[in-house]
């Protein structure tokens, strides 16, 4: 049973029934924007659930949405992210991550250990030749999520001669994970940008594959990739803004992350973040 609105905005995204609402942005000592949509607010900060038969003052309609849409959708573990996406990562959409490697791989970490929370099979695909796969695989088995496999992104692309293989290829990847009993599967993969250099690979052979992905919706399958800032050609910054329906921008000094792309309103401000495991 789906709780009250305010239940889930304490919950989940952190609101107290005492503060108001932690998402308006105060420019010149007054409260004048919602950072979900940069629209004007007219509650002034002020969020409740009905109080009487008599009294009923009602959450917003922009949080009343975010909150019943977090059980449909998977947290990325970072309650500020959450709230930015609406509740959460959808499932059918197609997310891209542009970062630097630090806080790219803590974002990537708390999306597995949430999706696993909520049984949901995950595979990392990285680079071997660097030290991102066997930190990831340390952090994992540290952490103890089983349901997910970690993996050179070399494998994942092997043997691929056309676009649509790939698809093809998570669709079995999906139907995997439902027989062994999960409710879903996340793809991640990391160090694109390096693995295409690496390889020696034409970028657009890759970009193919991803431009693929946009037009397909697995019901149960999120695919992320995650391109390194520092390599990020102008070309294929742009691609990414045109084909991904979901961009996260993270940088590592200070650790933080803003949505540079999403369904529904305006980019999101930076929002530091403490680099710590779940």
């Amino acid at each position: 049973m789906l709780r009250s609105i305010a239940e889930i905005l304490v919950s989940c995204l952190g609101f107290s029934y005492e503060k108001p609402c932690r998402y308006l942005i105060v420019e010149e000592g007054k409260l004048t924007r919602c950072a979900l949509d940069y629209s004007v607010p007219i509650c002034k900060g002020v969020w409740c659930e009905p109080i009487t038969e008599e009294l009923m003052i009602t959450t917003c309609d922009k949080l009343a949405d975010v909150a019943r849409s977090i059980p449909n959708k998977l947290s990325s573990g970072i309650t500020d992210l959450d709230l930015y996406l609406c509740g959460g990562l959808q499932f059918t959409n197609h997310v891209a991550v542009i970062g630097e490697p630090r806080t790219a791989t803590y974002l990537a970490i708390h999306i597995i250990v949430a999706a696993s929370k909520r049984n949901i099979k995950s595979y990392y695909y990285t680079i071997s030749k660097g030290a991102r796969l066997n930190t990831v695989r340390k952090m994992i088995e540290k952490i103890g999520v089983e349901s997910c496999i970690i993996g050179d992104i070399a494998e994942l692309y092997k043997d691929l001669t056309e676009d649509y293989m790939l698809i093809n290829k998570l669709k079995d990847m999906l139907e995997e994970s439902k027989k062994e009993g999960y409710e879903g599967l996340i793809v991640i993969r990391d160090s694109i940008i390096k693995y295409m250099k690496e390889e020696a690979l034409f970028p657009k052979k890759i970009l193919e594959y991803e431009e693929r992905l946009g037009r397909v919706s697995f019901r149960n399958l999120l695919t992320i990739s995650i391109f390194e800032s520092e390599l990020l050609e102008k070309e294929i910054r742009d691609f990414i803004m045109d084909t991904f329906s979901t961009v996260i921008e993270t940088r590592d000094s200070p650790p933080s992350f803003r949505i540079l792309k999403r369904e529904q309103g305006r980019p999101s401000p930076w929002v530091n973040v403490d680099l710590t495991v779940p």
